[in-house]
């Protein structure tokens, strides 16, 4: 007997929610139709959003120098028109436990292109390169091939 009540219970309350639910249907049924079609989001903010024009103080970069030659760059004229459009490589690490460096030492350092260009010249094995915008699947092999001609112009020039 108290299953049969318990039963009637559940299927009572189930029959209420199936009546809010039908209700509430029939009230915004133009509304649903319509959050059908658009994205659920834009229909019913949930968070409610304006625009405001916020000055707020930043840090700005007005020279960078190469840790490796010493070259310093001005932002803005030198920066981007330096020989052939020269471009900065910020590098950051932090070494890990029994690093030569130090556990949990943090170095930063910024090489030009010449300086890059010239440090991966000296590597035994080759760095990957990967086109990130194309997904080239040559560009690791023409890559080698062109370090492989920095390495022999570097060497021609400091003959």
């Amino acid at each position: 007997m108290v299953r049969i009540r318990g039963l009637l219970y559940v299927l009572e309350r189930r029959q209420r929610i199936m009546d809010k639910f039908k209700k509430f249907i029939e009230q915004h049924k133009e509304k649903i139709y319509r959050i059908g079609r658009k994205n659920l989001a834009e229909e019913i903010q949930m968070i409610k959003t304006h625009k405001e024009n916020i000055k707020k103080e930043q840090e700005v970069i007005d020279s960078i120098a190469c840790n490796k030659c010493g070259k310093e760059f001005l932002q803005g004229d030198t920066c981007v028109e330096y020989e052939n459009n020269m471009e900065f490589h910020h590098y950051q690490e932090t070494g890990g436990y029994f690093s030569k460096i130090g556990d949990y030492i943090e170095f930063k350092f910024d090489l030009c292109d010449d300086c890059l260009i010239e440090l991966m010249t000296t590597f035994k094995i080759p760095p990957q390169f990967e086109d990130t915008n194309y997904k080239d699947e040559d560009t690791q092999t023409d890559y080698e091939k062109w370090l492989l001609e920095e390495k022999i112009k570097g060497e021609n020039k400091n003959e």
